[in-house]
């Protein structure tokens, strides 16, 4: 094969990769099994995560994702097909490339699509999916510049039985893998799951103690006092934590002898110091975060501003979106019914600013790696925001 030939499988390698860990993780998170991020959530603009959770992340019921490995897959069938048959009459080489070029072609408008949704749409970029489009782009450049064999017309393309049965077996082939994948879910097999996270959870590091909440407050306390201690720390932008706000609710309305303390670690490096700099956002989940903490200060409130944000947080995030900081605050002091002149002394003092950077200080402790992120009894719990699990881990104390 030519360089070029080993350039393009090289892409389409990389695509397929890439496709598969995207897959994994759309059944991660959608089906709750997960134990873990994807490793490129960075903060509440750059979330893998936010669009695998989205309506969009799914073409009747199969994840785009599986879809994707299946096309390139196929793309490298025929990116072999036609780099073998160059010795063959030209006509067949020239179907092979055909069908590869118009895969490609299905391929780039599958992207651009998906770019325009997760951009303007869902308005969530995942650095994995982007590497996708740029890759497609690649491969379609790549293929239209390199061979300028006359590509057959579709009508001919779609009445030749091989290629028809190749692109007729994507669909096929990602229901067929749907199926199976949704079976490792089953009940059986997230009982396994539990149980190897109640394990790691057992034998844990102690990350967490006494010291630490007396040194760094928590934006408040539920049944303080209480038996068992459970800790949070979240991002009020984030969609995971706004799940686990409703998990979390659920929870301690059945289980009153859990103390809950919340701390906040906003995904922005510009109120967290635990953050590289280089991820510095426009500082709208630290109006947020700041704005909790002033809500507690002022009106003895922090409890009752963090429900209403995470419950209208999509409606929070389009005010953050289309004004600045200053229409958080304006909305965060309607529903505190203060003045937002007073709301926005709180939240620009140096002490709203301190108390976040000191809860990001004790993150960096406690070795928070993502939001959110559940501690029961000073251990970090993996998937903690799965209700049956912190049931479990709490009845196993």
């Amino acid at each position: 094969m030519t360089k070029k030939i080993y350039l393009l499988a090289l892409f389409l390698i990389i695509s397929v990769c890439i496709q598969a860990y995207l897959t994994k993780q759309f059944y991660s998170v959608n089906y709750g099994a997960g134990l873990g991020e994807s490793i490129c959530n960075i903060n509440e603009l750059f979330n893998c995560d936010s669009v695998a959770l989205s309506k969009y992340s799914k073409t009747l019921g199969i994840p785009n994702a599986l879809l994707g490995v299946f096309l390139n897959l196929i793309m490298l069938i025929g990116l072999l097909g036609f780099s073998f048959n160059s010795s063959v009459e030209d006509i067949r080489k020239n179907r092979w490339y055909g069908f590869f070029f118009t895969s490609s072609i299905l391929s780039l408008i599958a992207s651009l699509s998906l770019a325009f949704v997760s951009f303007f749409i869902v308005k969530k970029i995942c650095i994995f999916c982007s590497s996708l489009y740029i890759l497609s782009l690649l491969i379609f450049g790549l293929t239209f510049i390199f061979y300028k064999t006359p590509l057959l017309s579709l009508k001919a393309l779609a009445l030749d039985k091989t290629f028809l049965g190749l692109l007729i077996s994507i669909p096929l082939l990602s229901l067929f893998s749907h199926k199976l994948i949704k079976n490792e879910y089953s009940p059986k097999k997230l009982e396994l799951t539990y149980e190897n996270a109640l394990n790691n959870w057992k034998v844990g590091e102690v990350l967490l103690n006494t010291e630490d909440y007396n040194k760094t407050k928590p934006l408040f306390t539920v049944n303080e006092g209480a038996k068992y201690k459970l800790v949070e720390f979240a991002d009020f932008m984030c969609s995971h934590c706004a799940a686990a706000h409703k998990t979390l609710n659920s929870f301690f309305s059945y289980f009153k002898d859990v103390e809950f303390a919340f701390y906040v670690y906003p995904l922005d490096a510009s109120c967290n110091a635990s953050m590289d700099k280089k991820y510095s956002g426009p500082g709208f989940t630290c109006t947020l975060a700041k704005g909790v903490y002033c809500a507690g200060k002022l009106k003895d409130s922090a409890a009752q501003m963090h429900d209403e944000i995470f419950e209208n947080q999509g409606s929070y995030i389009n005010t953050a979106r289309s004004g600045n900081n200053s229409g958080l605050v304006s909305r965060m002091a309607k529903f505190l019914k203060i003045d937002s002149g007073e709301l926005e002394s709180c939240v620009s003092s140096d002490e709203a600013e301190k108390t976040l950077l000191d809860s990001s200080i004790l993150a960096k402790k406690a070795k928070v790696q993502g939001t959110p992120s559940i501690y029961l009894n000073n251990k970090k719990l993996p998937a903690g925001a799965n209700f049956m699990l912190l049931k479990r881990a709490v009845e196993s104390l």
